[in-house]
């Protein structure tokens, strides 16, 4: 059994660890904690971080739209399989953890 602690920087990406990444790494028996936060963004002058345009877009057009929830349900749906291909570097990490 291996744990993995994770850091991330915003919710969007706890919750694609915990929804996704979880049930995945729990059948190569690489048990995921509670993702932590990274420090404040130094950037955003002490704030975190709630997106990019692409998200303040989407919220415009979208009535209710809630990043934190459709980002890892989306992920969801595009599959492991995909992301791998579409994203090598996280590809990579993920076989290594595997």
């Amino acid at each position: 059994m291996k744990r993995l602690y994770l850091t991330v920087e915003g919710q969007t990406e706890a919750a694609f660890a915990m929804s996704v990444l979880t049930p995945h790494l729990a059948n190569f028996s690489v048990f995921l904690t509670p993702p932590r936060f990274t420090g404040l963004h130094k950037r955003r002058r002490g704030r975190i971080p709630q997106g990019g345009m692409l998200n303040t877009w989407i919220q415009q057009k979208v009535p209710g739209y809630d990043e934190n929830v459709a980002g890892p349900l989306i992920a969801e749906e595009i599959g492991l399989p995909i992301l791998r291909v579409r994203c090598p570097h996280f590809g990579k990490w993920l076989t290594i953890l595997e």
